[in-house]
This record gives structure tokens, sequence and C-alpha cells, in this order.
């Protein structure tokens, strides 16, 4: 069975139709995309403390009200922007998940394990979390 998260009749039926299709490729409606885009990044374990470290000026608009808070700005503009965006790392998960970094941890090679995954880590396609690694194999396992 397939879980269709609660939305509007029209959104549900054009993913269902979408998810029913063979083809390599498909049309999407725009409103489509954009649920989709909404749910995924809601869904996601978005960093808003790292988000507002990597935009200040965001910080500044929540703290005068302008913005009710950093995954609001994202979603609103900050992703149109091309903002730079963070995941959460959890950083247990983050070890248990990279052997060679939890020993280098224990070297005392690596220091701060969160700064290891947003700034390295993450580029070289480690994942934060288990959330995240259940995602990356669901992504390999479509391909």
């Amino acid at each position: 069975m397939t879980y269709f998260p609660p939305s509007n009749g029209a959104v549900s039926k054009q993913l269902r139709t979408v998810l029913a299709t063979k083809l390599d490729r498909v049309e999407v409606p725009t409103d489509l995309v954009r649920y989709l885009f909404i749910l995924c990044a809601t869904s996601a374990e978005f960093d808003e403390d790292e988000y507002v470290q990597r935009n200040p000026d965001v910080g500044d608009a929540i703290s005068r009200g302008r913005v009710a808070s950093a995954l609001d700005h994202f979603l609103r503009q900050g992703f149109q922007e091309g903002r730079d965006y963070s995941l959460k790392c959890q950083e247990q998960e983050y070890l248990s998940h990279n052997p060679d970094i939890a020993a280098a941890f224990e070297s005392g090679d690596i220091v701060n394990v969160s700064a290891h995954f947003h700034e390295t880590g993450y580029a070289e396609g480690r994942v934060g979390s288990h959330a995240q690694m259940r995602a990356a194999r669901y992504i390999r396992g479509a391909e």
C-alpha cells in the first residue's frame, strides 16, 4: 500500500497519475511540484540554526518579525534565491554510519563531528542521520 500525505484531492490525483506511469519522463503540473517541494522540505531535517548562521540577514528578518522562521524564509524565497542551507547532523547516527569518521573523532583528528558533516561530509555524499540514510537508500534503489 502506498501512503499519500493529506492534501487536496486534485494534488493526490495528480501524484497517483505520475506514480502509476511506466514512462521514463512525465510532464508534472506546477502545483504538484510546489506541493512536493514543500512536503519534502518540511519533512526533511532542515537545520534552522545553521541556515540563519549561513544567512545572517534571515536572522535579522526573523528578529524584526518580517519572517516567521528560517524554514519559512527558505520555502518562500531562500530556495529560489539559491540560499545556502543545511540538513541536521545527528552526531551519534553520523558516527555509526561512518566508521572512518568515528575513528578520526576518537583519535582526535576530528574535533567537531557536526562541523565535519557540514563542511566536508555532506559534500562527500555522507548522511547525517538515519532519516537521510533511508532516503539515500531509497533513491539509490530507484535508480
